[in-house]
């Protein structure tokens, strides 16, 4: 039997375990989180409103409103949920436990009576061409500087940026919210899209293959650089009005839950697995899906 309080360890702290030991420090155990950084957040986090517990504060939701979807043929469908970008600082300030900000080892456990794992070993995803990434070009602007016409949420406008492109290259989609009252992102992506690899495996026609060696992303970035002054142009604006540039690329990381169960049970690794660890993340969006 448990006794009270209970320790708990939660290993790294993302926003999944930010939240797994704020809420397991509420209820009066005894946490400690381990992240070498201390813990990290992505530049935006967004949701859907009516999928918040009540117990966050007030001001957890930097920007709120009702997107639209436009599709590829211009047809614009209004969504009836509204979304929400995530104020950084506030979950940043979810508190109530220790950090230690290191990794632990292969060998160490942490002796605690409940391990809530939330990262873990990972492999990317590779499909034919290469690593499977998902790249954007984003800016950032003060709403004052945005056209009235185009100050509403689009979370994916699918017309083309460039009417006449090559059928090889990849599809993108135009990603426009508001960050606060103040500042609204404009950004140009493509989803899990094959990028090259360097130095790696070669396939028949001699195309880059496989998950050895490096992933060049530099051609589709700058597809994306070029799209998105196109896009901006389109919607009023420049390049040269930008407040901050988002660059994104990451691989599609493949992480499986044990088939054993939700527990393992040897190893720092071993816990309760929650958050990516727990497999809630979209194969291929790279997005949360918990």
């Amino acid at each position: 039997m448990t006794s009270f309080p209970v320790t708990a360890s939660v290993v790294g702290l993302g926003p999944a375990g930010r939240i797994a030991a704020h809420r397991a420090s509420a209820r009066g155990w005894d946490v400690t989180a381990y992240d070498p950084a201390g813990g990290t957040l992505p530049s935006t986090i967004g949701l859907w409103c009516d999928q918040l517990p009540d117990w966050l504060p007030s001001d957890f939701l930097a920007a709120t409103f009702q997107p639209s979807v436009i599709l590829a043929d211009g047809t614009e469908r209004q969504l009836a949920r509204n979304y929400g970008v995530v104020n950084k600082d506030c979950l940043q300030e979810l508190g109530g436990f220790h950090i230690e900000r290191r990794a632990l080892t292969d060998s160490e456990t942490t002796g605690t009576d409940i391990t809530i794992v939330t990262t873990g070993r990972t492999h990317a995803a590779v499909g034919r061409g290469g690593q499977v990434r998902q790249l954007a070009i984003g800016h950032i602007f003060s709403l004052d500087d945005v056209p009235s016409a185009h100050r509403r949420a689009v979370l994916m406008d699918f017309t083309p940026a460039e009417p006449v492109a090559p059928a090889t290259e990849p599809a993108s989609f135009s990603y426009r919210i508001f960050l606060d009252d103040r500042t609204f992102l404009i950004e140009e992506t493509i989803l899990a899209t094959p990028t090259p690899m360097v130095d790696g495996y070669r396939g028949e026609a001699g195309a880059p293959v496989g998950s050895g060696g490096e992933a060049d992303d530099s051609v589709l970035l700058a597809l994306l650089r070029r799209r998105q002054s196109v896009r901006l142009k389109s919607l009023g604006l420049s390049e040269d009005l930008a407040i901050d540039e988002e660059v994104v690329s990451f691989p599609l990381l493949a992480n499986l839950p044990s088939r054993r169960g939700d527990f393992w049970h040897s190893g720092p690794s071993m816990g309760t697995l929650f958050g990516f660890a727990g497999g809630w993340m979209h194969p291929a969006t790279g997005y949360s899906v918990g």
